[in-house]
């Protein structure tokens, strides 16, 4: 949730000012436990409705996927408990005579359905915020055997070694790297893992003076092996 501006505070208590002071006066017939409750109702939906315009309740500090499911099942709730509420208000005093305990109990399950629908909220964004912080995470190291690849791959050309295998296994590796989706499964984080160190030990390789042209490319075809296994392994 957002924090208020000091011109959102001052706007909030002059609105719930005003509408203290409209129940006061327009009240005058209506008991003091009632008025007094129908001010703290009125005040909660106030609050909710003014948060929403003036401080989503959404972290900006994630993907905004996450924040905006959590907020969107907090709308359904909250509007369903506004629209229960003022019926409730009305109906119970205006259509029929109601005992104030009746109208409390009433008012109590509400905001008890209105607190869960807050927590439900609120645990699906985080569930959500959670699964994409990971898939960041799976993501990125698959960023990183794209760029180790490339950078190889820029290395030989850079020392024009005109050898067409070292290209294409290089070329190829990079086409299925385009390909593969991050994963959660233990056996994939060990397979890049084991990759980035293969094109590590070719990076270093290319970086000597003479050139070991057979086992370069028994390097390069253990990495095209591994990224053809890390390639069959979907999540869980």
């Amino acid at each position: 949730m957002k924090s208020l501006s000091s011109r959102s505070i001052v706007l909030f208590i002059i609105g719930e000012l005003l509408l203290i002071f409209s129940f006061l006066h327009f009240g005058e017939e209506s008991s003091s436990e009632t008025l007094t409750l129908h001010i703290i109702i009125s005040s909660i939906i106030f609050f909710l409705l003014f948060t929403d315009m003036f401080a989503p309740w959404m972290n900006n500090d994630v993907n905004g996927e996450g924040s905006i499911g959590s907020m969107g099942l907090r709308w359904v709730f909250t509007t369903i408990y506004i629209l229960l509420a003022i019926v409730t208000m009305v109906f119970l005093n205006v259509f029929v005579s109601t005992q104030f305990t009746t109208q409390l109990l009433i008012h109590g399950i509400l905001l008890f359905l209105l607190a869960i629908g807050l927590f439900m909220g609120s645990s699906v964004g985080n569930t959500i915020e959670q699964v994409q912080r990971e898939e960041r995470i799976y993501r990125s190291t698959i960023e990183d055997m794209m760029k180790s690849t490339q950078s190889v791959l820029v290395h030989i050309q850079k020392n024009r070694w005109d050898i067409p295998q070292f290209h294409n296994h290089l070329e190829r590796m990079i086409t299925e790297l385009r390909y593969l989706s991050p994963s959660n499964n233990p056996e994939a984080r060990e397979l890049e893992d084991q990759f980035l160190l293969e094109m590590d030990n070719i990076r270093r390789m290319t970086e000597l003076e003479q050139i070991q042209e057979v086992q370069l490319l028994q390097l390069l075809s253990n990495a095209e092996i591994t990224v053809q296994q890390r390639k069959k392994i979907t999540s869980k």
